[in-house]
């Protein structure tokens, strides 16, 4: 009767016909009417007060929630609350990322009737937005890696918000890119800010690199869109195939195939940038990114409207350092064929990459400036991408020249020149990059077709060790090309 009652929305005769029973009323009975209040909500928020002073006469006080996740062995506690250290500086800032994505792309709403204050709605949604288990997931999606289980434990139980929010978050953002017979899932972001203003887009790349992902971007990108001006930008940063979180199937991978995807990534009627107009793209993109880009550029095969190469680069590790001759080629060959055989190329790899010593050693040398930027954090969430399956094909095609876009200086300064007058292109040099690498971006300045020659502190990679100054000169560059040209 108790739940009959509760289902018509007769709250009070539910209520009277609990203390009416010639039995106690038990705990499924209160269930049964707590169920039936949050449902047909009356919204009696003068019985609010009696019932808080009834909690203090009895000296019972509100337990307040809590969330816990495991990340890399480390446990983490969540509350809702103010941003009290780095942590929960990290959860809010992606936690403010995927409520805004959930609300453009999933139509979220949040649902505010579980909260227990008689306060404006916008209070209300904010309230339901910081949640404790929101947190939680957020720094889960922040530092594991894509396709990891997330499992939160939390004291009390989910809010109706928290539980809608969570199966929203669980459609990964995946791409499917059919190549061949093969169906790729490539992991993307996007960022963007609440405005009513229609955006114009950012495409940004990450470089090719054994620990190559989207995470290079994501500061930049978090700072970039966020900034007032007479444009509204959005930026959506997308991973390589066989690298950072996307699918590593085992093809021949070489320049031509990233090409492709880069090309099919923007152009595809399926494409996360399928609403983009070209003439609204702009195109951020790191190391062999870059050069990539510029020779798809070069071919008519994209056509954005303006490029910005950071710390771009042309030839692999081995030949970088050890050159091109045939005997060489012959050398690197071998050593492509080892890495990606089975058994013994899991060996090879794990001593030559897979292994925290040396990818501290690969970011302290060379990837970074400054070696106390390189953390413990920062290690351990690399060295977790090359454990993943598939984890040494790409990487094996890179470090031995054959994701190589061109093949000499010449080939890099003609891909600068032959967009000369088309297209605004900005060059990012960084003071601290490898002797070799620092003579390749040297040689574009003043070169025909660079706009635009910058220089920032960092290595190989400052987009992420000095995001901040990145982040400055590309949003320089957009205001130059774009805003203060009208």
């Amino acid at each position: 009767m108790v739940d009959l009652y509760g289902r018509a929305g007769q709250l009070q005769k539910a209520y009277e016909f609990v203390f009416q029973m010639p039995i106690p009323p038990n705990d499924v009975i209160w269930r049964t009417l707590l169920g039936a209040c949050s449902i047909h909500v009356a919204g009696k928020w003068k019985d609010v007060a009696a019932v808080r002073r009834s909690m203090t006469d009895q000296r019972i006080k509100k337990t307040p929630g809590w969330s816990m996740i495991e990340v890399d062995k480390v446990m983490y506690t969540f509350m809702a609350g103010p941003k009290q250290d780095k942590i929960m500086e990290e959860a809010y800032e992606m936690l403010k990322d995927i409520i805004l994505r959930l609300r453009v792309e999933g139509g979220y709403v949040p649902e505010i009737g579980s909260v227990l204050h008689d306060i404006d709605e916008e209070e209300k949604e904010d309230s339901v937005s910081t949640h404790s288990e929101k947190l939680a997931v957020a720094f889960g999606i922040a530092r594991l890696c894509e396709g990891k289980t997330i499992r939160i434990v939390k004291n009390l139980r989910i809010c109706r918000d928290c539980h809608v929010v969570m199966k929203l978050i669980s459609q990964s953002n995946n791409w499917e890119w059919k190549f061949k017979d093969n169906s790729i899932n490539i992991y993307y972001e996007e960022h963007a800010k609440e405005s009513s203003d229609p955006p114009k887009n950012i495409l940004m790349v990450p470089t090719i690199s054994d620990v190559s992902t989207v995470e290079e971007w994501r500061s930049v990108a978090r700072d970039i869109v966020q900034r007032v001006g007479k444009i509204n930008w959005q930026a959506t940063i997308v991973d390589w195939p066989g690298l950072g979180y996307s699918d590593r199937p085992k093809i021949d991978y070489n320049a031509d195939i990233m090409e492709k995807f880069v090309v099919d990534f923007i152009n595809a009627p399926d494409s996360p940038l399928r609403y983009s107009d070209e003439k609204d793209l702009v195109v951020f993109c790191g190391g062999h990114a870059a050069t990539i880009l510029l020779r798809a550029a070069k071919k008519g095969l994209v056509n954005p409207t303006a490029i910005a190469a950071v710390a771009p680069t042309w030839a692999g590790p081995l030949p970088i350092v050890f050159g091109r001759d045939s005997s060489m080629e012959a050398r690197y060959g071998m050593l492509r064929g080892t890495l990606k055989a089975p058994g013994v190329g899991w060996i090879v790899y794990n001593m030559l990459v897979s292994n925290e010593k040396a990818i501290q050693s690969q970011y302290k040398s060379h990837v970074y400036a400054n070696p106390e930027n390189v953390t413990p954090d920062i290690v351990e969430s690399r060295y977790a991408l090359t454990k993943r399956k598939g984890a040494r094909y790409a990487p094996a095609a890179f470090l031995t020249g054959l994701l190589d876009p061109v093949k000499s200086r010449e080939e890099f300064l003609e891909l600068f020149a032959d967009l000369d007058g088309k297209l605004p292109v900005l060059v990012m040099s960084t003071e601290g990059c490898p002797k070799r690498s620092k003579a390749e971006m040297e040689a574009l300045k003043g070169a025909k077709g660079v706009s635009k020659f910058v220089g920032v502190p960092g290595a190989l990679l400052p987009q992420e060790e000095y995001p901040t100054m990145v982040a400055e000169e590309l949003y320089q560059f957009l205001q130059e090309n774009f805003e203060f040209s009208g």
